[in-house]
């Protein structure tokens, strides 16, 4: 006799993920943090992140849910911070990547204006790809400043 197949809702979720769940969750996220990392020149280790996000220093979001109604799956990952600098707070985001991309940027983008504001922000701070823009600009996000990177080692 074959199983009934369970229906799923067909969509995408952001989860926040609390530091007491970071190990439980850990597994599934590992990998992309490790590729995001290794993509933006290696400024940390995962274990860092995962130290960080334990204490609540860095906040921890797993994009999941079904684009296709039959299965689950984690379809990207999100790394913040809050920075209090001299004249106010903002909010960053120091990791944001994925697959399906376009299923939920409007999504995390929602997500992370709602964490800026609930948590007192002026202002929120991305570090991304260049293909990120036209998804952001229809959002009201302008471009302030761009990232000159060169290795010396």
């Amino acid at each position: 006799m074959q199983a009934k197949k369970q229906n799923i809702k067909k969509e995408i979720e952001v989860l926040a993920i609390a530091p007491k769940d970071v190990d439980n969750m850990w597994a599934l996220v590992e990998f992309q943090i490790k590729e995001a990392l290794k993509y933006g020149g290696s400024w940390a280790e995962s274990s860092h992140i995962k130290a960080n996000c334990k204490k609540d220093t860095n906040q921890l979001f797993i994009i999941y849910g079904s684009d296709d109604g039959l299965e689950n799956k984690v379809f990207g990952v999100m790394v913040t911070q809050f920075m209090k600098l001299p004249n106010f707070k903002e909010y960053q985001v120091l990791i944001l990547t994925g697959k399906y991309y376009k299923l939920w940027v409007d999504k995390i983008i929602k997500t992370i204006e709602e964490m800026g504001k609930l948590n007192g922000c002026k202002r929120i701070s991305v570090q991304g790809r260049p293909g990120y823009l036209k998804s952001v600009i229809p959002h009201g996000w302008k471009v302030k400043h761009y990232h000159f990177v060169k290795e010396l080692i």
